[in-house]
């Protein structure tokens, strides 16, 4: 394979393939800042859904609890309820996030490279792994809040524990099997920095996934001692849980500002850098 080095490629002290030289060359800023906003509006939109429709799934729990406990309200009418509410919130986060990710596809296709377009591809397959968890978790909050009423305690507590486990698992799994590819693709072309730039994002956009299963894992684990307790019929316990739930949802509200902010500083930087790369 045919080498070729000038001024550009000296500034950034190696020397690139011929077809990464042509790449580079031939791809506009315009394109790259294209993608990095669409992918940051992605993951914007996606975070900022799953945590909404966490809280919703927190609190419908938390107040069909208490209205069990103290009204006594038939244990059919409750599951009922809770089955709609869920039923909806879920097809409302599906609907969003297809339509999310079918527009950032034909855009990602339409405006860039090949190449970026397969770590866009990484990108939606984050995005169906989100969608997943969450599915997973609504169903083992809806099977806590109906179980727990009819059958012992522990069978429900091993039930979730074994959920619980199996998903963070898969995550883990998912999250690393993406990383090693975004690596490998951004190997094979070293020295395209919009490339690079698409990486880094991707690799944010992994790290938020990884925080937003672990504290959803977490509120359902949270949701599950509140219903425990609540069956026990122990009042004073239950009120120290659910001010522990609600710093909980605030920690987490923190964390992802914090995520966000990150996420974008990190944006600012790597798009500098690429200015300045192109222009010396």
């Amino acid at each position: 394979m045919k080498y070729t080095c000038n001024h550009i490629i000296e500034v950034r002290h190696t020397c690139l393939p011929t077809a990464a030289y042509i790449y580079l060359n031939s791809s506009s800023s315009i394109d790259v800042v294209v993608v990095v906003v669409v992918v940051v509006v992605v993951v914007v939109v996606v975070v900022v859904v799953v945590v909404v429709v966490v809280v919703v799934v927190v609190v419908v729990v938390v107040v069909v609890v208490v209205v069990v406990v103290v009204v006594v309200v038939v244990v059919v009418v409750v599951a009922v309820v809770v089955v709609v509410v869920v039923v909806v919130v879920v097809v409302v986060v599906v609907v969003v996030v297809v339509v999310v990710v079918v527009v950032v596809v034909v855009v990602v296709v339409v405006v860039v490279e090949e190449v970026v377009v397969v770590v866009v591809v990484v990108v939606v397959v984050v995005v169906l792994v989100v969608v997943v968890v969450v599915v997973v978790v609504v169903v083992v909050v809806v099977v806590v809040v109906v179980v727990v009423v009819v059958v012992e305690v522990v069978v429900v507590v091993v039930v979730v524990v074994v959920v619980v486990v199996v998903v963070v698992v898969v995550v883990v799994v998912v999250v690393v099997v993406l990383v090693v590819v975004v690596v490998v693709r951004v190997v094979a072309v070293a020295g395209a920095v919009e490339v690079v730039v698409v990486a880094v994002v991707v690799v944010v956009v992994v790290v938020v996934v990884v925080v937003v299963v672990v504290v959803v894992v977490v509120l359902v684990v949270v949701v599950v001692v509140v219903v425990v307790v609540i069956e026990v019929n122990m009042m004073m316990t239950i009120m120290i849980m659910i001010m522990m739930m609600m710093m909980m949802m605030m920690m987490m509200m923190m964390m992802m500002m914090m995520m966000m902010m990150m996420m974008m500083m990190m944006m600012m930087m790597m798009m500098m850098m690429s200015s300045l790369l192109s222009f010396s």
